[in-house]
């Protein structure tokens, strides 16, 4: 009778996990489509740079309100019922985004899409990390992996499918489908705990983790990390194929993508297994990723484009589980709040950021925004350098 327990509990455990996984590599695959195609967005309805960046920033909006108000509901409703929803949204968003036949019907599409993928990212991280007290910080970090493997999977099927002739739109209904089969696998979900709480990582570090209270000011710095080194990452993602394509005449605008994601996946890998340092960590993406993206600015070959854009994405890969391991510090339970708050800021930046790097690409030139992304990572070092400080003491 206990053994037939445990088996089910494992069981459960398994299916929660896969289900996960799916769902943040289903993220991952939307957002690096989404990049992937957006050139040809614009080719097809006449855009400026400057209206790619718009279109571009209409998913970010979205992934801004989405958390704001729908991260409560889900701590007091349920994390199941709120991933089924947004599973079945995504899913209608991406038929609606392969059938419209002008940029506004194709915006509320995109927006449909975003309020889908952030309510989904932050349901499915936090019920991971409520599920998994003991390992839930390690599981962060690989999960993450999952959605740099799903970002680096689209661009090459994108890049493939256009190449063959066939329309962007295909993209968006191979996500329908996708997405629909993600929601079938989270009807088999369970999301109570699946182990006892164990020792708190970060015990060896000296930092101050699995405090009983909630740290506002905490939750509020990583809301600064990520609303700045989102809106960085996003302006590289959205701008690299017309960079690699256009500024440098090459032919591997989809490579440098697929690479610029594939690095993040042993960076984050390797956050997971060293969630006991993701202070230092932290800092040190932080310089990476701002020294690598400036030097875009003063490129002239394709080829060094490729290699310089896997090696920003290793530094900037390493970002997201380190504040995803200090959410656990810092939420007091209220995983879904904070890491719905963390997402809003993802929003936020994305959409600011990548707004204003359309706007400078057109009127000071792609460069010049490069190096302002650069440049404005030295906020997320100073800020990160701060955070390290506040997780070093007990916070009320």
């Amino acid at each position: 009778m206990m053994a037939r327990h445990a088996g089910a509990a494992r069981e459960g455990a398994g299916i929660l996990v896969a289900t996960t996984f799916c769902a943040i590599f289903l993220n991952g695959f939307e957002a690096g489509g989404y990049q992937a195609c957006l050139q040809s967005v614009g080719t097809e309805y006449s855009l400026t740079g400057s209206l790619m960046g718009a279109l571009a920033s209409v998913q970010l909006v979205a992934a801004l309100i989405a958390p704001l108000a729908f991260g409560p509901i889900a701590d007091r409703r349920g994390k199941r019922p709120m991933l089924l929803a947004f599973l079945a949204v995504e899913a209608a968003s991406g038929v609606l985004a392969a059938i419209s036949r002008d940029p506004v019907l194709f915006a509320v599409a995109i927006f449909g899409v975003g309020m889908a993928v952030s309510t989904v990212q932050y349901v499915a991280l936090a019920g991971l990390a409520d599920a998994f007290p003991a390992t839930g910080r390690r599981k962060l970090g690989f999960v993450t992996g999952m959605y740099s493997l799903g970002a680096v999977t689209s661009p090459l099927l994108c890049g493939t499918l256009i190449s063959a002739g066939m329309s962007w739109r295909t993209f968006f209904v191979v996500l329908a489908v996708a997405s629909a089969a993600v929601c079938g696998a989270a009807l088999a979900c369970d999301f109570s705990p699946k182990e006892e709480a164990g020792a708190a990582i970060g015990a060896d570090t000296g930092e101050a983790a699995g405090e009983d209270a909630w740290d506002g000011l905490g939750v509020g710095l990583l809301c600064l990390v990520m609303f700045v080194y989102v809106g960085v990452e996003s302006g590289i993602g959205y701008f690299m194929n017309s960079f690699v394509g256009t500024e440098l005449s090459g032919s591997g605008s989809y490579l440098a993508l697929s690479l610029f994601w594939a690095a993040m996946i042993p960076s984050r890998m390797l956050c997971g297994a060293q969630a006991a340092r993701r202070g230092p960590l932290l800092v040190a993406a932080c310089v990476g990723a701002g020294v690598l993206t400036a030097s875009m600015a003063l490129l002239s070959s394709s080829a060094a484009a490729v290699a310089l854009a896997a090696a920003m994405g290793f530094f900037c890969g390493a970002v997201y589980p380190c504040v995803l391991a200090y959410v656990v510090d810092f939420a007091a339970g209220r995983t879904a709040t904070a890491t719905g708050l963390v997402t809003a800021a993802t929003g936020l930046g994305g959409a600011i950021v990548t707004l204003a790097f359309g706007w400078m690409s057109d009127a000071l030139g792609m460069r010049m925004a490069f190096a302002f992304l650069g440049g404005l990572m030295l906020v997320d070092v100073a800020v990160a350098v701060a955070l390290l400080a506040r997780a070093r003491r007990p916070h009320a």
